[in-house]
């Protein structure tokens, strides 16, 4: 896989990244079923994170967690150019973050930056395929 470019112009814009993620997002996703319950335990157990780290982007990071909690397996959360839910990618990055905590302020910044810069599903998966891109 082409390494990702991290340039600051390519990082605003999401669009970038439109099917070149769909290698990253098939493996993210392999095995994954939907598991809604444990999706909001999970979920509930990353807020409680977040609020426990002091941070400028920890209010639009909880209300990215509750838009990305409310639409769990529905359209308005599934990416079709990488084929993937952005609850699904959450989940997978909540594991990951048991081994490597020093990367919540990452994740909290780019949750902020899903309400702040628009909410579109592709929007909410690229960054968070951004993140698991480390964990991979």
């Amino acid at each position: 896989m082409a390494s990702i470019p991290t340039g600051s112009h390519v990082l605003l814009n999401t669009h970038y990244y439109d099917g070149r993620l769909t290698q990253l997002a098939k493996k993210a996703h392999k095995n994954l079923h939907n598991i809604s319950d444990t999706k909001h335990h999970l979920f509930t157990f990353l807020c409680g994170l977040i609020q426990g780290f002091p941070s400028p982007y920890e209010q639009g990071a909880l209300k990215a967690i509750d838009l990305i909690e409310g639409n769990i397996q529905k359209s308005s959360n599934y990416d079709h150019t990488n084929g993937v839910y952005a609850d699904d990618i959450l989940v997978i990055i909540i594991d990951k973050l048991t081994n490597s905590p020093e990367l919540l302020p990452i994740l909290t910044e780019q949750l902020h930056d899903i309400v702040a810069s628009g909410t579109c599903a592709q929007g909410r998966c690229i960054r968070l395929l951004q993140i698991l891109n480390v964990f991979i």
